[in-house]
């Protein structure tokens, strides 16, 4: 992963009020096109993924904006053992902020 957990949640928050706020697109194009930008990357992976699905689910969550089109996706990506490794690849100043988002997202995925 070549961008901070920090520097995806800022890029998550730019996209959703360039294009859901701003250009009133539609909430799941705002999604695509903010996970557009990265899917392209070479070194675009699991941890980068599940960062992405992570950090805008989050801020729709407190934007109180509906995920239901993530939610599947968001299951498969949020296993223990894919957070597990995707902790072991986050630089150690990371985690926290990564571990609250997840906790905010498995409480909403109830």
């Amino acid at each position: 992963m070549e961008l901070r957990y920090e520097e995806i949640k800022e890029s998550a928050i730019d996209t959703y009020e360039r294009l859901y706020i701003n250009a009133k697109y539609p909430i799941e194009d705002t999604f695509y096109a903010f996970l557009g930008d990265f899917e392209l990357n070479e070194n675009y992976d699991k941890t980068e993924e599940t960062s992405l699905y992570v950090s805008f689910v989050t801020l729709l969550i407190d934007k109180k904006q509906n995920f239901d089109f993530l939610r599947s996706e968001l299951v498969s990506l949020m296993s223990d053992n894919n957070l597990k490794e995707i902790i072991n690849n986050l630089e150690s100043d990371e985690v926290s902020l990564f571990c609250k988002d997840v906790d905010t997202t498995k409480e909403q995925l109830k």
